[in-house]
C-alpha cells in the first residue's frame, strides 16, 4: 500500500501498456460546444472585456451573438447543450479505426460542468442539459472493445476560472454550484471548496476506476500542495484493489518519479533526469514525454492537442 510520502508513492511505476500505446484520444466535449466560437475557454473569456492572444473579444461576440452576460450567460447554453444526435458507438469505431488504444473524456473541464453524474452538484451533463450520463455511457462502450479508459480533471481551476461583477450571473448565489461562489480575482482558494474538489476526485475514481486519470494545472495553487500525495496515494491504492495498471498525468508541483509528467503543446529543452530512462519525442509539437518503468526500453507517445 502506498501513503501520502513521496518517498512511499516514488514507488510507482509507469506501466507497460501505457509505455507501448501510440495513440490515445483526449475528448474536450461539453457546454462550451454550444457557442462553438474559439475553442473550450469560452466560459472565461466570454466574462472578460480584452483581446485574446489570438486577437479576438469574446465578449463583444457574446454580447453581439447571445447578449450581455448579465441576461445570458454561460449557464443559458446548458438547456441548448442536448447531445441528440451523440452515437457513443460511432466515435469508438472511429477511435479503434485509427488505432487508439485509450481514450480519455474531459470528466469535468474548468467551466464547473461534470460530464457525468456526481453527488455533489445538479450542475452536470446527467441531471441537466443532454440528460445523460456522457462519461458513464462512453465507459461501457470503450472498455466492451478492450481499450483502456481514462478520466481527466480540469476542476482546480474553476475558482480562478470566472469573472465576478454585479451586472454579471457569476455573482448571482444561485448559480454558484457552477460558477463557485462570487470572491475576490486573487483570493486563495477556500478549504471548504479544496476539500469539495478532493470529493469530487475520489467520486470519479471510485466510478470509473480509469486507467488513466489526467490532471490540468491549477491544483498546483499552494492551497492544493497537502491534497497532492493524497490523491496519488488514495489513485494507486484503489487501483490495487481493482488489478490494473494506472497512470495519472499531471504539469507541475510533483517530485519526479511519482507520476507521469505530461507536457501539453509543448517540449523540453534537455533530458529531463527523473531516475528513469527517458527521451523527448523529437516529432509532433503535441508530443507528451512519457517516463519509462524498470524495463530499459524508453518510449513515448502522444496526448491531447487542447488544454
Amino acid at each position: 500500500m502506498f501513503d501520502t510520502s513521496w518517498d512511499s508513492l516514488r514507488a510507482y511505476g509507469i506501466p507497460d501498456w501505457f509505455r507501448d500505446a501510440k495513440l490515445g484520444i483526449f475528448i474536450h466535449w461539453g457546454v462550451y460546444s454550444v457557442p462553438a466560437w474559439d475553442n473550450e475557454w469560452y466560459p472565461r473569456f466570454m466574462y472578460r472585456d480584452e483581446m485574446s492572444r489570438k486577437g479576438q473579444n469574446y465578449f463583444r461576440h457574446h454580447c453581439d451573438t447571445w447578449g450581455h452576460p448579465g441576461t445570458f450567460g454561460y449557464k443559458d447554453f446548458i438547456p441548448m447543450f442536448k447531445a441528440e444526435h451523440w452515437d457513443p458507438e460511432q466515435w469508438v469505431d472511429l477511435f479503434q479505426a485509427a488505432g487508439a488504444r485509450y481514450v480519455v473524456p474531459v470528466g469535468e473541464h474548468h467551466d464547473g460542468f461534470p460530464m457525468y453524474k456526481s453527488q455533489y452538484t445538479k450542475w452536470n451533463a446527467a441531471d441537466m442539459g443532454p440528460q445523460r450520463d456522457v462519461v458513464a455511457e462512453l465507459e461501457r462502450i470503450v472498455r466492451r472493445r478492450n481499450l483502456k479508459f481514462g478520466v481527466s480533471s480540469h476542476r482546480a481551476f474553476n475558482w480562478r476560472y470566472y469573472t465576478y461583477r454585479d451586472d454579471f450571473d457569476t455573482s448571482d448565489p444561485a448559480n454558484a454550484g457552477l460558477y463557485s461562489p462570487a470572491h475576490a480575482e486573487d483570493e486563495p482558494t477556500s478549504k471548504e471548496w479544496v476539500e469539495d474538489w478532493y470529493r469530487r476526485t475520489q467520486e470519479m475514481i471510485d466510478r470509473f476506476e480509469p486507467d488513466v486519470l489526467w490532471f490540468d494545472f491549477g491544483w498546483h495553487a499552494d492551497e492544493f500542495a497537502d491534497w497532492r500525495p493524497q490523491v496519488l496515494a488514495y489513485y494507486y491504492n484503489q487501483s490495487r484493489q481493482w488489478g490494473r495498471d494506472v497512470v495519472l498525468q499531471y504539469k507541475d508541483k510533483f517530485p519526479p518519479g511519482v507520476a507521469c509528467y505530461d507536457i501539453e503543446r509543448g517540449k523540453l529543452d534537455d533530458i529531463r533526469e527523473d531516475g528513469r530512462r527517458i527521451r523527448p519525442c523529437p516529432t509532433s509539437p503535441g508530443a507528451t514525454l512519457r517516463t519509462t518503468s524498470s524495463k530499459p526500453r524508453p518510449r513515448w507517445s502522444t496526448t491531447s492537442l487542447t488544454s
